[in-house]
């Protein structure tokens, strides 16, 4: 599992930098799924310039959407490892080795 906090980082450091407008275009593609009143919200949280705002409305709908998804799935093994990325290599290779475990 990787925190919030670094994901939410990672994610405005590669998407941050685009415009609001193409944001905002993408993130009305999820009013079907997201519901059009936090779609509206997110948007309106981009136009004031709060991409961290915009960014925390995204992951509370992804992070329920991928719980529920990940709650129908009867996997053969779940690891739940907290990940930092800041010693990706070695991170890597616990997980590698916890996999083994269960081979």
């Amino acid at each position: 599992n990787v925190s919030r906090e670094i994901r939410s980082e990672r994610i405005l450091k590669e998407y941050g930098d685009f415009s609001k407008d193409l944001l905002a275009e993408k993130t009305m593609k999820l009013e079907k799924r997201m519901g059009g009143q936090h779609v509206r919200e997110a948007v309106r949280r981009l136009n004031d310039n709060d991409k961290q705002g915009w960014l925390n409305l995204l992951l509370d709908y992804y992070d329920k959407s991928y719980g529920v998804s990940n709650d129908l799935r009867t996997p053969l093994i779940r690891l739940n490892t907290d990940v930092s990325w800041n010693e990706p290599q070695k991170e890597a290779e616990e997980l590698i080795s916890k996999v083994k475990q269960h081979i």
